[in-house]
């Protein structure tokens, strides 16, 4: 079946709502694609965020396995040492050197458990720190999606909807009618000489 042009632009044009709908149906895909474009990248974001999150917390732990290690064999070089010289000296391990012996392994195991719990508070900021902002980017995903269907839905109605063109009435005639014959007589043309 063929078209003739004059049919297709009575098609076109002299149905106004025609276009109408058509931009309408653009403008909701628009809407909506943008919308599941919005919370896919902030999905995206926030699994960035959760990688980092993993990486960081991993690098306190290796921190972490070094620091103790550095502090372990300077305590050993420092209980050596001290054990040398009380032992160079001939006073025996009893009594006044035990005690201070004692007291400094005591002290020493404070400090290593200060130690520990200050990487794990650091581990557990870094943990909530990233929640947060992962949870952030998740929500901010989930309100582009939102606004996407919202905007989706007012054109919708706008144009599709019940408000559009009621059903059962022509649409309004343009002002101007392309197909309307013009006569010679009423065409004023002068030359600008």
């Amino acid at each position: 079946m063929r078209i003739k042009p004059s049919e297709l632009f009575n098609w076109l044009f002299i149905k106004p709502y025609t276009f109408y709908w058509i931009g309408t149906a653009i403008a909701v895909g628009g809407s909506i694609a943008g919308g599941i474009k919005g919370r896919r990248d902030a999905r995206d974001a926030a699994d960035d965020v959760g990688a980092i999150t993993a990486q960081n917390i991993k690098m306190l732990d290796e921190e972490e396995v070094e620091t103790l290690r550095q502090m372990d064999y300077t305590y050993d070089q420092v209980v050596g040492e001290s054990q040398a010289k009380i032992a160079a000296s001939g006073v025996a391990m009893e009594g006044s050197p035990a005690d201070y012996m004692a007291a400094m392994e005591d002290n020493y195991g404070q400090e290593r458990a200060w130690t520990k719990k200050q990487y794990e508070s650091q581990r557990e900021a870094t943990r909530l720190s990233g929640s947060a902002q992962q949870s952030a980017l998740k929500n901010q995903g989930d309100s582009a999606l939102l606004s996407g269907v919202s905007s989706a839905a007012g054109w919708w109605s706008g144009g599709f909807g019940s408000n559009s063109v009621p059903s059962g009435s022509a649409p309004a005639t343009p002002a101007f009618d392309p197909l309307k014959k013009v006569k010679p007589s009423n065409i004023n043309l002068t030359l600008a000489g």
